[in-house]
């Protein structure tokens, strides 16, 4: 299983050192049953995140990120999804013994999720203040007027002006930065232990992004939350992460602290996602470098190779890479790699 018994890392909250375990997951598997057969999309995963803990998984699209955060909290159809772990622990309870109405009382009150859209997330014809209180009256014994008070105290929690006025407004009278927010107000409605950020800035602006991640960063230090941001951004991971792990083709490929990760990187795909951030050079013409890429494409989940997923795409690439699976190996104290070439590519970025 992937350590989480990292030092804790500078610029972010040393809380998370000593504290207790929210999420410990173990051998998370989730295959989809279609008529040409069955495929894995997210294959035998293990990770753990603590209070007040920032845990980033990242990878390219089709790499088995948001696969993940949708089954850990069931939200993936089913039986057509079929999702099995050896333990899901949140807390005390067993997440995988959960019947239905166990997960009612969980969902959107002890676990809460932000999706990348919200104007697909929040109802269209429903008032804002309408969609903040129905979730206390599910999850709550609030009355009317304290679910009224509390939704307008959420609204200002998020940073949104004149909370009363948008209370009775509807989504589409809101900037795309505005719904956002109301979408963390709503996550936010029963005070979440663990907050699960699925590329919640993706479809903003940079400006609006940034005052998005500065704004859960600082939720997150005033509440102790647990947070797991899915992303494909490095330059994200950065400014958010404690800890990292990176995906690929439904396996992880990667996991260490972000100070560990960006320092001594050792999978050439993570290498190359590094690769990928944009980096500023005042003394070149244009005023920055050219971005790199990785070549070829994500391969399809139906036609992963027996060997490593990422062999086609790799620059270090032998004919063990092809004919083998890396085993995910502890090369370092908290630093898990599935690589062959993980020590040799370790020498090379130092």
């Amino acid at each position: 299983m992937i350590s989480s018994d990292t030092a804790p890392v500078a610029g972010h909250s040393d809380a998370s050192a000593a504290a207790s375990t929210v999420l410990e997951v173990e051998g998370l598997t989730t295959r989809f049953r279609s008529r040409s057969g069955s495929v894995t999309a997210v294959d035998d995963i293990s990770f753990s995140v603590k209070a007040g803990e920032t845990l980033a998984i990242v990878g390219e699209s089709g790499s088995g990120k948001s696969v993940t955060a949708m089954s850990l909290i069931r939200l993936l159809p089913e039986p057509a999804a079929q999702i099995s772990a050896r333990r899901i622990s949140f807390g005390e309870t067993d997440l995988t013994s959960l019947d239905s109405q166990g997960w009612r009382k969980i969902r959107g009150n002890k676990i809460a999720m932000i999706f990348q859209d919200p104007m697909s997330s929040l109802h269209p014809i429903m008032r804002i203040g309408q969609q903040i209180t129905e979730v206390l009256e599910t999850h709550t014994t609030l009355t009317s007027s304290e679910r009224t008070a509390r939704a307008i105290e959420l609204l200002q929690l998020v940073r949104i002006p004149e909370p009363e006025q948008r209370m009775r407004e509807y989504p589409h009278n809101l900037s795309g930065g505005m719904r956002q927010r109301v979408m963390i107000a709503i996550a936010l409605a029963c005070n979440p232990q663990l907050l699960i950020a699925d590329e919640p800035t993706t479809a903003l602006d940079v400006t609006i992004q940034a005052q998005i991640l500065n704004l859960l960063k600082d939720l997150q230090e005033r509440l102790g939350m647990a947070v797991i941001f899915i992303t494909h951004d490095m330059g994200v991971v950065a400014e958010t992460a404690d800890r990292v792990v990176v995906m690929y083709g439904g396996r992880v490929v990667e996991s260490a602290s972000v100070t560990d990760l960006f320092k001594h990187t050792r999978h050439p795909y993570t290498a190359g996602l590094m690769a990928a951030i944009p980096k500023i050079d005042l003394t070149a013409r244009h005023g920055s470098e050219r971005l790199q890429e990785i070549p070829g494409v994500v391969p399809s989940l139906q036609e992963l190779p027996e060997g490593c997923a990422f062999a086609a795409r790799c620059k270090y690439v032998t004919d063990r890479c092809t004919a083998a699976r890396p085993p995910l190996d502890e090369i370092a104290p908290g630093q898990f790699v599935a690589c062959f070439r993980a020590e040799a590519l370790g020498e090379l970025n130092r």
